[in-house]
């Protein structure tokens, strides 16, 4: 016995995995309704994946699942917002997890300038946040008139000369994501 009294010994256990658990997303930002991979690996058994949207779970993608893997996740009907993550926890021990890094769910832009001209004119086209190519279509109104350019990549500009259109003032120009037509956005 020492002059302080009796040697008291502590011990913590602190859960820890011999794995390292990682979570990444890819890409770190898309359009709605674009994909984002979640890829997982390290842990031991089977994880449940879930969502969450700033620091509060929002849904789970997938549970029960192996302890490595990825799994797409659509974004159709998401908020728009930059501060999703994906944590994927390990079914036998909660205490055991991992996040990925934020990403994004943005729109896409689409814009026409000058916003009037004369017949014979240019309009340029710009559009950008597309996440795979694109066609640039050329409406009238609430119809389809012609395709200004297709498969071209998801972000950049095309002149448009008025040469032949008619006069009117109801022209828009309406972005088509090619591989997903649910993903398109009008100037």
């Amino acid at each position: 016995m020492n002059k302080f009294g009796p040697l008291l010994l502590i011990l913590l256990f602190f859960p820890r995995s011999a794995d390292s658990q990682s979570v990444t997303v890819s890409p770190s930002a898309t359009v709605q309704g674009g994909t984002i991979t979640a890829t997982w690996s390290g842990f031991s058994g089977n994880v449940n994946i879930e969502v969450w949207k700033g620091g509060s779970f929002w849904t789970y993608a997938s549970t029960n699942v192996s302890g490595s893997g990825s799994q797409n996740l659509v974004t159709t009907s998401w908020e728009l917002r930059g501060d999703y993550r994906v944590k994927v926890v390990l079914r036998s021990n909660t205490s055991v997890y991992a996040f990925s890094g934020y990403f994004s769910v943005s729109q896409p832009n689409v814009s026409v300038s000058p916003t009037s001209v004369q017949q014979g004119g240019t309009v340029v086209a710009s559009w950008s946040g597309f996440s795979g190519n694109v066609n640039i279509e050329v409406w009238k109104g609430s119809s389809l008139w012609t395709y200004a350019s297709t498969n071209v990549a998801g972000s950049g500009s095309l002149n448009l000369v008025t040469t032949s259109w008619e006069i009117r003032s109801d022209y828009r120009v309406k972005v088509v994501l090619r591989d997903n037509t649910n993903i398109y956005q009008f100037s």
